[in-house]
């Protein structure tokens, strides 16, 4: 499978952590994602390591309402898309990888 991926960037989210991000368009089948893990002490200060996965979910939005579920410091990755693909119109649907947030 080969995909036509386009650079978004960096950004430095309220955090400090600093997010790559890269889109890519093909035809997939959202199924067969798979996510890797990480690992983590959890609870903390425990010593018990446990692993979770970099992202929970795979699924397709349009421009709009992937605005409202993606953080907010990453939503000018949704304004830099849109401005490298001329400014595509907001109801094509598109795959986007997230972590949702979660109470570890």
């Amino acid at each position: 499978m080969t995909a036509e991926v386009i650079e978004l960037g960096k950004a430095s989210q309220p955090s400090g952590k600093v997010v790559h991000v890269w889109a890519a368009s093909d035809d997939w089948d959202l199924a067969d994602f798979r996510s890797n893990t990480f690992e983590m002490e959890w609870p903390p200060r425990s010593g018990r390591q446990q692993r979770f996965p970099e992202i929970d979910r795979v699924e397709r939005f349009e421009i709009a309402e992937a605005r409202s579920k993606i953080l907010k410091g990453q939503t000018i990755f949704l304004d830099r898309l849109l401005e490298r693909l001329g400014g595509v119109d907001g109801s094509k649907r598109m795959a986007c990888r997230f972590r949702c947030p979660r109470s570890y």
